[in-house]
């Protein structure tokens, strides 16, 4: 019988989760992933957060959260990737037309990377943006949302 997916992946990779947490190695052969539950998912229509894998999928609606001292990296299935710095929450909202991924970013800040056009739309509670470009940094304070692109272009509005 063939699995069927239900859903668009999205696969999370851990990076570089516990600044100070791993001793000092002298060889790239001694180093092991670290993974941290301060990396955590919300499924959709699931109350409980839950701790994060290495190379987990996840579904549109999804919401994951990253704490204090740890970063994460969310590989997208158009190879644009997301940098999610410490202290962020964001929601995946799924696969839009030619292959635009759409994340809702709740707080925090995330830098991406991408070769792929259109390759992403984030939505804020202040502005929506759409990234054609492949570096830049999008984060939210308690007044602006700064969106800086150090390679591309991007297209900004909000509902006012």
């Amino acid at each position: 019988m063939k699995a069927v997916a239900v859903c668009p992946p999205w696969v999370l990779c851990i990076s570089f989760l516990a600044v100070g947490l791993t001793p000092l190695v002298t060889s790239a052969a001694e180093c092991n992933p670290i993974v941290a539950t301060a990396v955590s998912v919300r499924r959709v229509n699931v109350t409980q957060w839950q701790p994060v894998s290495l190379n987990e999928i996840f579904c549109a609606g999804d919401r994951i959260r990253v704490g204090d001292r740890s970063r994460a990296d969310i590989a997208l299935a158009n190879r644009a990737v997301l940098r999610l710095e410490q202290n962020i929450t964001i929601t995946l909202g799924g696969v839009q037309k030619e292959q635009t991924f759409l994340v809702d970013l709740i707080e925090g800040a995330t830098n991406f990377f991408s070769r792929a056009t259109p390759a992403l739309e984030v939505r804020t509670a202040l502005v929506n943006a759409g990234v054609v470009g492949t570096e830049g940094l999008i984060r939210i304070g308690n007044t602006q949302t700064e969106i800086s692109i150090l390679d591309g272009k991007a297209v900004a509005a909000n509902d006012e």
